[in-house]
C-alpha cells in the first residue's frame, strides 16, 4: 500500500524474488520530449511605415508561454508595449493566443534551413537573438 502523501509504504513490503544477472530487458533512458526549434527569442525590424520603425522580440518559452514586445520609434520617440501569450505549434503553424484576446491567432511557420536562425511569421521575417 502506498501512502497519499510521501509516497511511502505504510506497511513493511517483503522483498521479491531476485532476478538472475542478465536477465530481463535491458534499461533504456526514458524518451524525453522534443523542444521546439522555435524556443528562444526572436527579432524583426519593421519599416513599411517609413519613417517609424518598429522592432518586434518574440520571446518562446518551452513551458508554452510567449512575449510578443515592441519597440516603436516615431520622429525620434520611442515607445514599447508587451504582449504576454501562450502558443503552441506544430511543423508549419504557431497558434497564439493573447492574454485578454478572444481567441488564438495561427501564423504560418517557415525556418530557414539548414540554418535554424531566421524565421518567418506569415509575411514577417526574424533573426535568432537567444
Amino acid at each position: 500500500m502506498i501512502g497519499a502523501c510521501g509516497g511511502e509504504p505504510t506497511e513493511p513490503v517483503a522483498p521479491g524474488p531476485t532476478p538472475p544477472s542478465g536477465a530481463g530487458e535491458t534499461p533504456t533512458e526514458p524518451a524525453r520530449p522534443s523542444v521546439s526549434p522555435l524556443v528562444g527569442t526572436w527579432r524583426g525590424v519593421v519599416t513599411a511605415f517609413l519613417p517609424t520603425i518598429q522592432t518586434v522580440t518574440w520571446r518562446f518559452g518551452a513551458d508554452g508561454v510567449c512575449l510578443q514586445s515592441f519597440l516603436t520609434i516615431d520622429n525620434g520617440v520611442e515607445f514599447t508595449s508587451d504582449r504576454p501569450c501562450t502558443w503552441v505549434a506544430d511543423r508549419s503553424t504557431v497558434t497564439v493566443t493573447y492574454a485578454g484576446a478572444a481567441g488564438p491567432v495561427t501564423f504560418t511557420m517557415d525556418y530557414s534551413f539548414p540554418a535554424e536562425d531566421a524565421l518567418r511569421l506569415g509575411q514577417d521575417e526574424f533573426s535568432r537573438v537567444g
